[in-house]
């Protein structure tokens, strides 16, 4: 399997987060590391909704990693107060 890499820039872009308005989790191979899958949201300022976006990596899908993670944002968007989450499904 041919490993890809992400440009430094997007990683800076994709890991400088609003604390008060974003939260990311990433899901890292345990073995070698590598990216499995990512799920982030951000709100808006009132903090009465948020957008939402779940990337899971090919190799990975099936298996409930963008369930785990889309789980794992559904229970911190509820602590902190979100009351809706939107998001393009494709």
């Amino acid at each position: 399997m041919a490993t890809a890499t992400i440009p430094r820039d997007t990683l800076i872009r994709l890991s400088k987060l609003d604390y008060d308005r974003d939260i990311a989790y990433v899901a890292l191979d345990q073995h070698d590391g590598s990216l499995g899958g990512i799920a982030r949201y951000a709100s808006d300022p009132d903090h009465e909704a948020a957008e939402f976006g779940v990337l899971v990596r090919s190799d990975l899908q099936g298996q409930g990693l963008g369930n785990a993670l889309m789980g794992q944002l559904i229970r911190y968007a509820r602590a902190d107060g979100i009351k809706r989450i939107d998001g393009l499904i494709l």
